[in-house]
């Protein structure tokens, strides 16, 4: 065999593509053990009292593409072990792989791995590699044995603590858009940390419950590998822009991939959570003590339990009733009771009683705990059983940067936030159904909000449902966006937007329970989809839509800002800063809101949402940003470049062009955005309303309102949002003489702005 380079050894593998997951692991460790032998062999050193060891990754023969050789050289007490580490290390450093080394007499790794966990950690899968076997294994016997008694009462529940701490900082494998395969709540990291509490506990985790860890890993291994494949380099965050090319060098897609993720990534953090609450029960007494929640269901190790009696019928009410229980008391169910209702025939009736759609909503009403609850029915697809609709968006990526959350946690997240809002509203029951629907048509062909409706339209009479309810649950589905779109996209004191929403909506009921949808479902999407700006708005409208409020109302002047429009009055340009709002007040002008947005795009600033209009004769312009690696400018200096602005245009245009090309924007969907700019005809009785669709850049807002003002167009209201990495702008146009704009003049504004969002992507 040619022992020349481990790096040429790892390019062959990767080039030949035969090999993916846990069987190119192991043949790359094979092949790095041959390697560092044929190093130590032909190094000369004397193999008495010295040897070789893999540790941690290595030492289980699962080495990444780009992964650490974790390596020590263990001796009995050389005088330069220095030199004897150099002859080793040194070629493996000239090759370019990478080594997590040390050097260490058996008495220095006793002590370090009673100071360091990850020294401790390491040896349960450490190997000897090469030197004095007998030696090594005497040691590996001793440090392995040792994490069975000594290093399993030291670092066990320090273990658990930074096993914690990773799951906050990483989150929820199975949940998440960009997921760490390594770090994240249900990656390898857990993998082996069941590991560590079986070497430790053999009695809290079987050998079999380990063994059900396999395919997981396996499934998590192919795609690491990939990753560092793709990356030509160690990466185990699975980013949005590496997933498709990812999923195509495993031959699926990026949808399946993540699917298949997901799935593995729930299964290993159920068993990491049950084998921690096991321990905890084992070393605490008191928690084996049984606590009576109701007749026959119990608290026992941190668990919610049922006696045996409890499983005899009903199976589908006892099931909700059980984890509306676990779900109101913030605990787990124990693994025993999901394994004893899948190990029966789960049969829902094709008609729901009350007491099942009761029983069913106390536990969508559960709060908090829902989220967990819910996800251990589906360790076994329990929820699935009760509502089949759900096997449909299960795991489901929706990838892009808008949604931070599979489809059925999103949807579990949003009944949760729902239940803040259960004592605001007159049907507590239909909002959290509703609720939990909103996105069911996920995950199928065709567009979700239509095939949700069918959904509702064949699951409300299995539920008992009246038509009365039926109708609602359906307009719930088919408007859940309609409130937070028209919000952020239409001017809300044209009546023409209340009009829209009130003849849609269709009955004040309906209205109430979309008004609280809609906070739930921003608030479960992401930061991106709900803010205080976002909930002012919606709450705004929905106000304007129940009193029926016109132009020319008291409650419609932005009397909270008379002070900047004063000021704008006397000086001609007042700008304030508040938090993450930049408010310019100027006298109505020519070419304004592109001057600001020039001006913003300069200072590296990128508009999120903006709300902009009149007041008279002066523009009150309020946008949403985020800063840029400059930070705030002060108001000062926004208001001097906003004079230069103005007085200097092409100077304006030329930098903003400038800056476009030094700091291109980077795409952050993994779908394709589909650029568009259209009139919405009917939005407006008084204006011209241009809706524009585009991939967000820095600029794109200038470049738009500089078009306008080019066409002679002056824009007199605007809304503009950002979903993920989408532009979604909502302009209110007219002529210089203050008329709506014709068709030919619409024709020729949307042929002026389609090649602008053209390049944008």
């Amino acid at each position: 065999m040619e022992y020349g380079s481990l790096r040429e050894q790892r390019a062959e593998l990767l080039g030949s593509r035969d090999l993916e997951g846990i069987d190119f692991c192991r043949e790359y460790s094979r092949r790095a053990d041959e390697w560092i032998r044929h190093i130590a062999t032909t190094s000369g050193i004397s193999t008495k009292n010295i040897a070789l060891i893999a540790v941690g990754g290595f030492g289980r023969s699962e080495l990444s593409p780009f992964s650490d050789l974790d390596l020590i050289v263990l001796h009995g007490g050389l005088r330069s072990p220095s030199n004897v580490a150099e002859k080793i290390f040194y070629p493996i450093w000239n090759d370019g792989i990478r080594l997590d080394h040390a050097v260490r007499t058996p008495r220095e790794l006793l002590n370090a791995a009673r100071a360091d966990l990850r020294v401790a950690l390491g040896f349960i899968d450490a190997r000897f590699l090469w030197g004095d076997e007998d030696f090594a294994n005497k040691v590996l016997t001793d440090m392995q044995s040792r994490w069975r008694g000594e290093f399993s009462d030291l670092w066990l529940s320090e273990l658990e603590i930074q096993m914690d701490e990773r799951h906050k900082q990483h989150g929820d494998l199975s949940d998440l858009l960009e997921p760490d395969l390594k770090e994240s709540h249900g990656g390898l990291r857990d993998i082996n940390v069941v590991r560590a509490v079986h070497i430790a506990h053999p009695e809290i985790v079987e050998t079999g419950i380990l063994s059900s860890l396999d395919a997981a890993r396996d499934v998590l291994l192919r795609a690491r590998v990939a990753l560092h494949a793709n990356a030509d380099r160690e990466l185990d965050r699975l980013l949005l822009q590496e997933q498709d090319e990812v999923a195509l060098s495993l031959g699926t897609n990026a949808d399946l991939l993540m699917t298949q993720l997901s799935a593995a990534a729930r299964h290993v953090a159920q068993v990491c959570d049950a084998s921690w609450r096991r321990f905890h029960s084992s070393t605490t007494p008191s928690s084996r003590e049984r606590m009576y929640l109701s007749e026959n269901i119990f608290v026992q190790s941190e668990e919610v339990d049922a006696d045996d009696e409890f499983f005899t019928h009903d199976l589908p009410l006892k099931l909700l009733q059980i984890a509306a229980l676990a779900a109101e008391n913030h605990l787990p169910l124990s693994l025993r009771v999901v394994r004893e209702f899948a190990s029966r025939q789960l049969e829902t009736p094709s008609t729901w009683s009350a007491e099942l759609r009761a029983a069913f909503v106390r536990l969508l009403s559960s709060g908090e705990g829902l989220v967990r609850v819910v996800e251990s029915l589906e360790y076994a697809s329990l929820f699935s059983a009760i509502l089949p609709e759900w096997t449909h968006v299960r795991n489901f990526h929706q990838r892009n940067a808008y949604h931070r959350f599979t489809v059925d946690r999103h949807l579990l997240e949003a009944v949760r936030y729902a239940h803040d809002s259960l004592d605001k509203v007159s049907r507590p029951d239909l909002l959290v159904l509703g609720t939990l629907l909103h996105d069911i048509g996920k995950g199928l062909p065709g567009d979700h909000t239509e095939v949700g409706i069918d959904i509702v339209h064949q699951l409300a009479p299995r539920m008992g449902l009246s038509d009365n309810d039926a109708a609602i649950l359906t307009q719930m589905v088919r408007h859940h966006l309609l409130l937070a779109d028209t919000a952020t996209r239409r001017d809300l004191y044209d009546p023409a937007t209340a009009q829209f929403v009130s003849a849609a909506v269709g009955d004040g009921v309906t209205l109430e329970l979309l008004q609280h949808l809609s906070r739930a479902d921003g608030l479960a999407t992401g930061s991106s989809a709900w803010g205080p700006w976002k909930a002012q708005l919606v709450d705004e409208l929905v106000t304007i839509v129940q009193s029926g409020l016109r132009p020319g109302d008291s409650t419609a002047e932005p009397h909270a800002f008379m002070p900047i429009l004063e000021m704008a009055e006397r000086e001609g340009i007042a700008v304030n800063l508040d938090g993450d709002w930049i408010t310019v007040a100027a006298a109505d002008r020519p070419r304004l809101l592109s001057t600001v947005a020039g001006t913003l795009c300069l200072f590296g600033i990128d508009v999120r949402s903006a709300d902009v209009h009149n007041v008279g004769n002066t523009a009150l312009d309020r946008f949403y940003c985020e800063v840029g690696l400059r930070g705030w400018p002060s108001p000062h200096e926004l208001r001097q470049q906003l004079s230069w602005g103005f007085d200097h245009p092409t100077e304006l245009l030329s930098r903003v062009e400038q800056r476009n090309i030094s700091y291109p924007t980077k795409r952050r969907s993994g779908h394709q955005v589909h650029p568009h700019v259209v009139e919405l005809p009917a939005a407006s009785h008084q204006a011209t309303v241009i809706e524009v669709r585009a991939l967000d850049k820095l600029g794109l807002l200038f470049d738009i309102t500089r078009t306008f003002a080019e066409c002679q167009v002056n824009v007199v209201s605007a809304r503009l949002s950002t979903v993920g990495d989408i532009a979604i702008d909502t302009f209110y146009v007219v002529t210089t003489s203050g008329y709506a704009l014709t068709t030919i003049e619409v024709d020729h504004l949307i042929g002026e702005i389609s090649p602008l969002i053209q390049t944008s992507l």
